[in-house]
């Protein structure tokens, strides 16, 4: 059963000037992980697509996440996205399609809830789109 659905979209050239940023600035909202994959990157349109693509999916997950577990989020909406952000990984296994990897509370969220994501990515020239699905592991 669907629990939640987020979708957004970003436009690439938001992150144009994000290669400024320290990592303790770009902690806030990606994981170790991850910039560190977006440090070995070299072309600055590729570097700009992932951090995009990155931020879109966190964004979707936060949507999605919120329509489920409305009463954690309402508590702390204001700070909600920042919460979440550095909790979702996405990663490319072997077979290339994107995974959410949750971390921290938001692992003990799922776990204790029963419930599992997807999330697509899509990029097209100056806009990336990301969907989540949050939905119960019961009845699969």
């Amino acid at each position: 059963m669907i629990l939640g659905l987020g979708i957004d979209l970003v436009q690439v050239s938001r992150f144009v000037c994000w290669d400024r940023y320290n990592c303790s600035q770009l902690e806030k909202i990606f994981t170790i992980e991850e910039i560190n994959y977006y440090k070995k990157l070299y072309q600055k349109n590729e570097k700009n697509i992932f951090l995009a693509s990155r931020y879109a999916a966190k964004e979707a997950c936060y949507k999605a996440i919120s329509s489920w577990y409305e009463k954690f989020f309402r508590s702390c909406f204001t700070r909600g996205f920042l919460l979440v952000a550095p909790k979702i990984m996405v990663s490319l296994p072997g077979n290339g399609v994107p995974e959410l990897q949750a971390q921290g509370f938001l692992l003990e969220l799922f776990n204790h809830n029963k419930v599992l994501s997807t999330v697509s990515l899509s990029h097209e020239k100056e806009y990336v789109v990301a969907s989540v699905i949050i939905m119960s592991r019961e009845g699969l």
